[in-house]
Protein backbone atom coordinates (compact mmCIF):
# COMPACT_ATOMS: atom_id res chain seq x y z
CA UNK A 1 0.00 0.00 0.00
CA UNK A 2 3.02 2.04 -0.18
CA UNK A 3 3.03 2.17 -3.65
CA UNK A 4 -0.19 4.31 -3.99
CA UNK A 5 0.99 7.64 -1.81
CA UNK A 6 4.25 7.52 -3.74
CA UNK A 7 2.63 6.85 -7.66
CA UNK A 8 0.11 9.77 -6.47
CA UNK A 9 2.73 11.99 -5.76
CA UNK A 10 4.42 11.45 -8.35
CA UNK A 11 1.34 12.03 -10.82
CA UNK A 12 1.03 15.47 -8.82
CA UNK A 13 4.55 16.32 -9.80
CA UNK A 14 4.43 15.50 -13.26
CA UNK A 15 1.30 17.05 -13.88
CA UNK A 16 2.84 20.33 -11.92
CA UNK A 17 -0.17 20.52 -9.03
CA UNK A 18 1.78 19.28 -6.23
CA UNK A 19 4.19 22.17 -7.75
CA UNK A 20 2.37 25.30 -5.09
CA UNK A 21 2.59 22.85 -1.74
CA UNK A 22 6.69 22.71 -2.21
CA UNK A 23 9.64 24.38 -1.31
CA UNK A 24 9.70 27.20 -4.59
CA UNK A 25 13.23 27.06 -5.39
CA UNK A 26 13.17 28.65 -8.44
CA UNK A 27 16.96 27.34 -9.29
CA UNK A 28 14.96 23.85 -9.54
CA UNK A 29 12.75 24.54 -12.25
CA UNK A 30 15.21 24.84 -15.09
CA UNK A 31 18.80 24.76 -15.80
CA UNK A 32 20.71 27.11 -18.41
CA UNK A 33 21.98 25.42 -22.01
CA UNK A 34 19.35 22.85 -22.11
CA UNK A 35 16.51 22.56 -24.72
CA UNK A 36 12.97 24.05 -24.17
CA UNK A 37 11.05 21.25 -21.86
CA UNK A 38 8.28 19.57 -23.43
CA UNK A 39 5.49 21.33 -21.14
CA UNK A 40 6.34 24.96 -22.38
CA UNK A 41 5.14 27.22 -24.80
CA UNK A 42 6.62 28.55 -27.49
CA UNK A 43 5.16 32.04 -27.35
CA UNK A 44 7.56 33.53 -30.22
CA UNK A 45 10.51 33.22 -32.42
CA UNK A 46 11.93 30.52 -33.91
CA UNK A 47 10.12 27.79 -32.17
CA UNK A 48 11.99 24.11 -31.46
CA UNK A 49 10.80 21.49 -33.86
CA UNK A 50 7.31 20.10 -33.33
CA UNK A 51 6.12 23.57 -31.73
CA UNK A 52 4.64 26.36 -33.05
CA UNK A 53 4.90 30.18 -31.76
CA UNK A 54 0.91 31.58 -30.59
CA UNK A 55 1.67 34.31 -32.34
CA UNK A 56 0.63 33.90 -36.18
CA UNK A 57 4.35 36.40 -37.34
CA UNK A 58 7.14 34.42 -38.88
CA UNK A 59 9.91 34.43 -36.57
CA UNK A 60 12.26 37.51 -37.42
CA UNK A 61 14.20 37.03 -34.29
CA UNK A 62 16.49 34.57 -33.80
CA UNK A 63 15.60 34.59 -29.55
CA UNK A 64 12.62 32.28 -28.94
CA UNK A 65 10.76 32.51 -25.79
CA UNK A 66 8.74 29.86 -24.00
CA UNK A 67 6.34 29.48 -21.23
CA UNK A 68 5.12 26.96 -19.07
CA UNK A 69 1.70 25.42 -18.99
CA UNK A 70 2.08 25.37 -14.86
CA UNK A 71 4.99 27.06 -13.33
CA UNK A 72 6.05 28.87 -10.44
CA UNK A 73 3.55 32.13 -9.12
CA UNK A 74 5.51 32.99 -6.10
CA UNK A 75 8.89 33.04 -4.94
CA UNK A 76 9.10 33.33 -1.20
CA UNK A 77 6.10 35.21 -0.06
CA UNK A 78 6.68 37.19 -3.17
CA UNK A 79 4.41 36.67 -6.12
CA UNK A 80 5.49 37.23 -9.54
CA UNK A 81 4.15 37.36 -13.22
CA UNK A 82 4.53 33.45 -15.12
CA UNK A 83 8.71 33.57 -15.97
CA UNK A 84 9.62 33.84 -19.30
CA UNK A 85 12.52 31.50 -20.89
CA UNK A 86 14.61 32.94 -23.49
CA UNK A 87 16.74 30.63 -25.99
CA UNK A 88 18.99 31.06 -28.69
CA UNK A 89 19.69 28.51 -31.11
CA UNK A 90 17.86 25.76 -28.35
CA UNK A 91 19.60 26.87 -25.63
CA UNK A 92 18.08 28.48 -22.71
CA UNK A 93 20.28 31.28 -21.97
CA UNK A 94 18.41 33.80 -19.47
CA UNK A 95 14.61 33.95 -17.36
CA UNK A 96 13.39 37.26 -16.35
CA UNK A 97 9.95 37.76 -14.67
CA UNK A 98 8.13 40.49 -12.80
CA UNK A 99 7.43 41.06 -9.05
CA UNK A 100 3.61 41.61 -8.70
CA UNK A 101 2.62 43.80 -5.94
CA UNK A 102 1.73 47.17 -5.14
CA UNK A 103 4.06 49.79 -6.82
CA UNK A 104 4.90 51.98 -3.89
CA UNK A 105 6.23 48.58 -2.60
CA UNK A 106 8.89 47.66 -5.37
CA UNK A 107 12.15 48.57 -3.54
CA UNK A 108 10.87 46.35 -0.50
CA UNK A 109 9.50 43.36 -2.83
CA UNK A 110 12.88 43.43 -4.33
CA UNK A 111 14.14 42.94 -0.83
CA UNK A 112 12.18 40.01 -0.08
CA UNK A 113 12.61 38.20 -3.64
CA UNK A 114 16.32 38.65 -2.80
CA UNK A 115 15.91 36.98 0.47
CA UNK A 116 14.32 34.15 -0.77
CA UNK A 117 17.49 33.88 -3.26
CA UNK A 118 19.79 34.16 -0.10
CA UNK A 119 18.12 30.88 1.41
CA UNK A 120 19.36 29.32 -1.42
CA UNK A 121 22.50 30.90 -2.75
CA UNK A 122 24.85 33.82 -1.28
CA UNK A 123 25.30 36.47 -3.35
CA UNK A 124 27.21 39.66 -3.72
CA UNK A 125 25.79 42.76 -5.06
CA UNK A 126 28.07 43.99 -8.33
CA UNK A 127 26.38 47.08 -9.23
CA UNK A 128 23.97 49.23 -7.80
CA UNK A 129 22.78 52.12 -10.15
CA UNK A 130 20.37 54.81 -10.30
CA UNK A 131 19.30 57.33 -12.41
CA UNK A 132 17.04 59.92 -12.91
CA UNK A 133 17.08 61.96 -16.31
CA UNK A 134 14.11 64.53 -16.04
CA UNK A 135 11.61 64.57 -13.11
CA UNK A 136 9.11 61.80 -13.19
CA UNK A 137 11.59 59.55 -14.92
CA UNK A 138 13.68 56.99 -13.38
CA UNK A 139 15.91 53.70 -13.33
CA UNK A 140 17.50 51.73 -10.67
CA UNK A 141 19.07 48.71 -11.37
CA UNK A 142 21.19 46.50 -8.83
CA UNK A 143 22.78 43.47 -10.30
CA UNK A 144 24.26 40.08 -7.79
CA UNK A 145 26.19 37.58 -8.42
CA UNK A 146 24.81 34.54 -7.06
CA UNK A 147 27.58 31.66 -5.45
CA UNK A 148 26.64 29.10 -8.50
CA UNK A 149 28.17 32.07 -11.46
CA UNK A 150 24.59 33.35 -12.17
CA UNK A 151 23.65 36.53 -12.33
CA UNK A 152 20.15 38.58 -11.01
CA UNK A 153 19.51 41.56 -12.17
CA UNK A 154 16.46 43.64 -10.37
CA UNK A 155 15.36 46.87 -11.78
CA UNK A 156 12.98 49.38 -11.48
CA UNK A 157 11.61 51.99 -14.06
CA UNK A 158 9.68 54.83 -12.95
CA UNK A 159 7.19 56.44 -16.07
CA UNK A 160 5.32 59.71 -16.11
CA UNK A 161 6.01 59.54 -12.13
CA UNK A 162 4.69 56.00 -11.60
CA UNK A 163 7.01 53.14 -10.99
CA UNK A 164 6.52 49.79 -12.83
CA UNK A 165 6.52 46.45 -11.11
CA UNK A 166 10.39 45.22 -10.24
CA UNK A 167 11.72 43.59 -13.48
CA UNK A 168 13.88 40.01 -12.64
CA UNK A 169 16.40 38.69 -14.81
CA UNK A 170 18.21 35.69 -14.24
CA UNK A 171 21.02 34.37 -16.53
CA UNK A 172 24.86 32.89 -16.75
CA UNK A 173 27.28 35.56 -17.88
CA UNK A 174 29.08 33.46 -20.33
CA UNK A 175 25.95 32.34 -22.22
CA UNK A 176 24.58 35.60 -22.56
CA UNK A 177 27.72 36.76 -23.80
CA UNK A 178 27.66 34.08 -26.62
CA UNK A 179 24.82 35.38 -27.17
CA UNK A 180 25.07 39.31 -27.18
CA UNK A 181 28.38 38.33 -29.43
CA UNK A 182 26.72 36.39 -31.65
CA UNK A 183 24.00 40.35 -32.46
CA UNK A 184 27.39 42.55 -32.15
CA UNK A 185 30.22 41.57 -33.24
CA UNK A 186 31.20 45.14 -31.56
CA UNK A 187 30.38 43.70 -27.77
CA UNK A 188 33.06 43.39 -24.83
CA UNK A 189 31.77 40.22 -22.75
CA UNK A 190 32.05 40.28 -18.87
CA UNK A 191 35.82 38.77 -18.47
CA UNK A 192 37.37 41.69 -20.29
Amino acid sequence: MKVLPSLLLYLLLGTGLAQAGMDNDPFSTFAFGEAPQGDMLCTAGPCAAGKTALTHRAPTQAVAYYKKSSDLTHIGRVEISAPVYTYYQEELFQVFFKLLGPAEEGERLVDAFLDTLWEHSAATLLHDYFAAAVPGEAHHRRIYLLDNGWLVSASRTQEDGRWQPPHISLYEPRRMDHVRLAFNPDYRPHDN
